[in-house]
C-alpha cells in the first residue's frame, strides 16, 4: 500500500502506470476469488488505492489547470464555483440595480420620504 504523500510526488506517468498495475492486481483478486479463498479485504484495499491513485491524477490536473488558465479570462468548468443552477443565472448586483434615464429621473425628481412619527411620545 503506497501513501498518498508518495502518490503526491509521482509525475502523471508514473500515476497512470500505478493505476494499470493495480486494476491488474484487482482483476487477479477478482479471478482468485473464485477459484481459491481470497480476503475480501485484499480486494478491498486494491480498489480504496486505485481510487486514491485516480484521485492525486485529478488533483495534479487541476493544479495543471489553474497554472494554464491563471492570466486566462476564460475559466473552464472544473474551475468555475459550484453553484445551483438559479444562482448561476440570477442578475448580477450590477444588473439588478440598473435603471432607464427615466427611472433615474424619477428617482432625483421624487426622492423616497423618510417619515419619522413615533406613537408612543
Amino acid at each position: 500500500m503506497v501513501q498518498a504523500s508518495e502518490l503526491r510526488k509521482m509525475n502523471s506517468e508514473e500515476l497512470k502506470e500505478h493505476v494499470k498495475e493495480q486494476l491488474y492486481e484487482k482483476q487477479n483478486f477478482l479471478q482468485q476469488k473464485h477459484s481459491k479463498k481470497v480476503q475480501p479485504f485484499d480486494i478491498r484495499r486494491v480498489r480504496k488505492e486505485i481510487t486514491r491513485t485516480k484521485q492525486i491524477q485529478y488533483e495534479k490536473k487541476l493544479e495543471e489547470f489553474v497554472e494554464q488558465y491563471k492570466t486566462s479570462k476564460f475559466i473552464p468548468k472544473e474551475l468555475r464555483r459550484k453553484l445551483n443552477k438559479a444562482k448561476r443565472l440570477a442578475l448580477t448586483d450590477e444588473q439588478k440595480n440598473k435603471m432607464s434615464r427615466t427611472m433615474r429621473y424619477q428617482k432625483m425628481k421624487y426622492p423616497k420620504k423618510v417619515y419619522s412619527f413615533n406613537p408612543l411620545k
